[in-house]
């Protein structure tokens, strides 16, 4: 019965001992990465080129600070791309090429009319050492929503707290939206 007991414990013990597991990673081969945030109605428009970066590097990835940022200063210490080439088509003809902007680490491009929601935008970029990236969209103007319901302090939130209520409807569509939405209330 002792024996058992013993065999037992030890069972346990070992089983129950951290396991090191070693995982040998590919090495990472970088992308180019395009980031652009643009509206309809915009005209000067950035956008920032940087290179994707593996998961053991040690690469600053953001600012390091807890403040929101302007787009130029979250990527002034990031893995920018200074040789990349990259244009804007609109429609399928050529609407210019942005330019370097090293002071902001980010590229530029002035447009003589603003973005349209009628126009399909597409991004091709490429520079020394990457392959080449392109993407296209085409922007959705912008929802009308109704105000349904406003009360305030009509809701409760996870923790017990009072929060005001605010319902909104949005007109059906036959196609997909994706919408941003930001509220703060004081």
């Amino acid at each position: 019965m002792r024996l058992s007991a013993v065999l037992a414990f030890l069972w346990v013990f070992v089983a129950c001992r951290p396991q090191v597991v070693d995982i040998e990673l590919p090495p990472h081969t970088p992308r180019l990465v395009v980031h652009a945030d643009w509206r309809v109605g915009d005209s000067s428009l950035w956008l920032y080129a940087g290179r994707s970066v593996g998961v053991l590097d040690n690469t600053l990835l953001d600012s390091g600070t807890t403040v929101i940022n302007t787009p130029e200063e979250v990527y002034r210490n990031t893995a920018w791309v200074e040789n990349a080439n990259i244009e804007l088509f609109a429609n399928g003809q050529w609407a210019g090429t942005f330019t370097p902007n090293f002071s902001t680490r980010t590229y530029q491009l002035q447009l003589s009319a603003p973005l349209d929601t009628q126009i399909r935008y597409e991004i091709l970029a490429s520079a020394a050492g990457y392959p080449s990236v392109s993407a296209e969209q085409r922007l959705s103007g912008g929802v009308e929503a109704q105000i349904q319901r406003w009360e305030v302090g009509g809701a409760r939130g996870t923790e017990g707290e009072v929060l005001d209520l605010l319902e909104l409807s949005l007109p059906a569509s036959g196609e997909k939206r994706y919408l941003e939405a930001a509220m703060v209330f004081y």
